[in-house]
């Protein structure tokens, strides 16, 4: 393949020479572009807020005019969207798998919250800020609304298999889901907007007690594992 020519994304008065390379090359900087809209989109939820995430400033950031970004998104929420979905698909996949597997109700449900926050704990300044910007609204865009499905889905079927199968107390199940979900929410949301400094394998453990013991009825004795 041709090498990609940087300067076409940097620069702003070549946008119109984009059409003119082969469909590989396009892809190309497609891909390079993206990486940069999430790199510099990133900096300015940790450094900033998700209020300061805007099209003027990624462009400037980037180094592009916001004619040029505007070929890749359509708007704020495009790019909202985007940095979304790459940050939170990886870990709901690896929630989804774990329910699949092999292990019992109560194994399962312990390693999908163990999972899922170690996942947060790695950026949690970045996930609240993601969070906060439907939340401030109280609307959810499709996208969003999917994804909290599937993560209500697969804890909530988890769930069922453990009071099927006796391993946790029987309870209605959204109820059950809310309170999982609710306590990593909360514990995100503490680490979010605050500077609380506690050790991640502490974090974990305490939420694996209080919301294992509590769908267990006090009988589950696991604790949080080193991945």
């Amino acid at each position: 393949m041709e090498p990609v020519n940087m300067t076409l994304i940097n620069n702003p008065t070549k946008e119109t020479a984009l059409p003119r390379y082969s469909a590989a090359k396009k892809e190309t900087l497609h891909t390079l572009m993206k990486d940069q809209v999430f790199e510099h989109a990133i900096r300015i939820l940790e450094n900033h807020g998700s209020e300061f995430l805007t099209l003027e400033r990624l462009s400037k950031g980037i180094g592009v005019s916001r004619g040029t970004l505007y070929n890749y998104f359509v708007d704020r929420k495009a790019i909202i969207e985007f940095v979304e979905e790459r940050m939170f698909s990886p870990a709901l996949a690896e929630m989804e798998y774990i329910a699949k597997g092999n292990e019992s109700p109560t194994e399962k449900l312990a390693h999908l919250i163990q999972t899922a926050i170690e996942t947060l704990l790695e950026e949690p300044k970045i996930y609240f800020e993601l969070s906060a910007t439907h939340t401030k609204t109280r609307r959810r865009t499709e996208p969003q609304a999917k994804r909290v499905s599937r993560i209500h889905t697969t804890v909530k079927d988890i769930i069922k298999e453990g009071i099927k199968t006796g391993e946790f107390i029987a309870m209605p199940l959204d109820l059950s889901t809310t309170i999982v979900l609710g306590s990593m929410e909360g514990v995100i949301d503490e680490l979010g907007r605050t500077d609380t400094k506690v050790p991640r394998n502490k974090i974990v453990s305490a939420l694996l007690t209080v919301i294992m013991g509590g769908l267990t009825g006090g009988s589950y004795v696991g604790s949080w594992s080193k991945s």
